[in-house]
């Protein structure tokens, strides 16, 4: 009888059947997801898939294509549709531009006619973008729309303002801000810098076109337009907003004051000033916000943005007189001053830059108002104070300023004051006076402040000790033929600028002898008042003064010699 077994042991065997499937199908899905996982994280092509160690398993071999060449970031979806987007935004604008100014020369419309075209056209934009916005997630596409409507509706104020006049300055300025803030606070609102960029670059490119040229009208609605984009800037701390705010301003006032051919009356010209200033204490008022509230990464945007909102008053010469000028320069350098010396957390360049255009400024201001040409006497004394400043303190403001000062004193010195001077005695008989003097002893002090500094570089040392040798020889020669008279006085003075730079290089060699520095500032002493002996008073003096230069130089080398060589007599000769 045949032998079966129970039905229980045949149960038995095929759940043992299903679990050895399910533990290998389990062994296969944990191998895929393992693949999964390293191609996740590699960079290159997965590995080749492992044999399974279950037999009855799938395939194990990995049959995918390998993995598609990456997009080029030119052929992505978003950038292509941002390019598109932009192009479309620019020759939309430049559509309603068109439609404002060129329509004239066909007599499309009436001037109101073309201003509320072109008011519906940027508003039905607007509303599009707007509508959108509601139904998908914000793009590019999206982002164009709303900044070619609200830049078009800014131009249309100022075509309806500046151009046709059909409204007051003061009150297309206020539609204007309206418009542009509620652009920027849309952008905020999406999170889009592209947006406040198109809506301020676009408005300012096309501004003057659709005005009729760069006004003090489209140089106010800029100033609006800068305005009102801060909210932006204070919300989101876009570090190139920034540039995109300041810019335009800056541009079209300085350009509208220095355009070929314009010379513009007295009330354009204030106009210009006026709205220069109001540029400048914009830009301090908000860039003192953004200090206090943006991180140190965006201190340089902020105080470079007040150096450039300067510039439109210190350019603004050629529309003032000397004197008002000079107000102007003085009242914006201690406003650059005062910035640089209270501004929040700035160190470093950022305040030396500041601080050395408020120095600049005041330079400008006394070399257009101090007559007879003596400006130099009045830099190199502000040099000196700012210097004698800075040699306490170590401030880096001051001691850039003081710097900037000492070259443009110098630079005047030479130019306007001991040109001739130093080599023809009829010319230094004509120009030689007390303020020469002067100049010159105050370059010597304000350069020896700079060569005797504790850790000032070498170079810089040298280059100080070079206008101590200028100014020396300047106020030397220029007194000698103040007192003596003629070329007697004009040989005297060169005789004794020789003989007196001797004596102080062998000074500072002597006095130098374990300080590096000092010993150089020495040795170009000696070697410059060497050089002038030879090529200069060898040729232009004459009589006892040459003959006592050769004589006193020589005996105060061969003493120094002495001195110098004493500590070292007992040692061995090298040879």
């Amino acid at each position: 009888m045949e032998h079966r077994d129970p039905p229980d042991r045949d149960i038995a065997d095929v759940l043992a059947a299903r679990l050895s499937q399910i533990s290998t199908q389990l062994d296969y899905a944990r191998h895929e997801l393992e693949l999964l996982r390293r191609e996740a994280h590699a960079t290159g092509p997965a590995p080749a898939t492992a044999a399974l160690p279950a037999s009855g398993a799938p395939s194990t071999a990995d049959t995918r294509s390998p993995h598609p060449a990456a997009t080029p970031w030119w052929a992505r979806d978003a950038t292509l549709g941002r390019v598109l987007a932009t192009a479309g935004t620019a020759i939309t604008l430049i559509g309603v531009a068109l439609l404002l100014v060129l329509a004239i020369q066909s007599g499309l419309l009436g001037p109101a006619g073309r201003v509320v075209a072109g008011a519906i056209l940027a508003s039905g934009l607007l509303g599009l973008a707007l509508w959108r916005s509601r139904r998908d997630e914000v793009n590019a596409g999206i982002v164009a729309l709303a900044a070619t409507g609200v830049a078009g509706l800014y131009l249309d104020i100022v075509a309806a303002t500046a151009l046709y006049e059909l409204v007051p300055v003061v009150v297309g300025l206020a539609i204007a801000f309206a418009v542009a803030s509620a652009g920027s606070q849309l952008a905020v609102a999406w999170d889009s810098r592209w947006l406040v960029h198109m809506v301020v670059l676009g408005g300012a490119a096309l501004a003057p076109f659709v005005a009729g040229g760069i006004t003090p009208a489209v140089a106010a609605f800029l100033v609006a337009l800068m305005a009102a984009t801060f909210p932006a800037q204070r919300s989101r701390q876009w570090p190139w907003l920034m540039a995109s705010r300041v810019g335009p301003p800056v541009l079209a006032l300085v350009i509208g004051m220095h355009s070929p051919g314009s010379q513009p009356g007295l009330s354009i010209a204030w106009q210009a000033v006026a709205l220069s200033a109001i540029l400048l204490v914009l830009a301090v008022g908000t860039g003192f916000v953004l200090l206090r509230e943006a991180g140190r990464a965006y201190h340089g945007a902020a105080m470079l943005g007040i150096a450039a909102a300067a510039l439109p008053l210190l350019l603004a010469r050629e529309l003032l007189a000397a004197g008002p000028y000079a107000v102007v320069c003085v009242a914006s350098g201690a406003v650059l001053l005062a910035v640089a010396a209270l501004a929040p957390g700035i160190r470093g360049g950022p305040r030396m830059l500041i601080g050395g255009i408020g120095v600049l400024a005041g330079i400008l201001a006394i070399t257009s108002w101090v007559p007879g040409g003596r400006a130099d006497v009045v830099v190199l004394g502000a040099g000196c104070a700012v210097l004698l400043g800075w040699s306490r303190s170590r401030d880096a403001v001051a001691g850039a300023g003081g710097a900037l000062l000492l070259v443009a004193g110098t630079a005047l010195l030479g130019a306007t004051a001991s040109q001739g001077l130093l080599v023809s005695s009829s010319v230094a008989s004509e120009r030689a006076s007390m303020l020469i003097v002067a100049a010159g002893a105050l370059l010597v002090v304000a350069a020896a402040l700079v060569a005797s500094a504790v850790g000032v570089p070498v170079l810089l040392r040298l280059l100080a000790t070079g206008a101590v040798l200028y100014g020396s020889m300047v106020a030397i020669v220029a007194l000698g033929v103040l007192v003596v008279g003629g070329r007697t006085g004009f040989v005297a003075g060169h005789a004794l600028v020789t003989v007196l730079w001797m004596a102080v290089a062998i000074t500072l060699l002597i006095v130098g002898a374990r300080r590096n520095a000092v010993l150089a500032a020495g040795v170009v002493m000696a070697a410059a008042t060497v050089v002038k002996l030879m090529m200069f008073d060898l040729a232009a003096l004459d009589g006892i003064y040459r003959v006592l230069a050769f004589l006193l130089v020589g005996v105060l080398l061969l003493l120094a010699g002495t001195r110098i060589a004493r500590p070292r007599a007992s040692q061995p000769d090298p040879a």
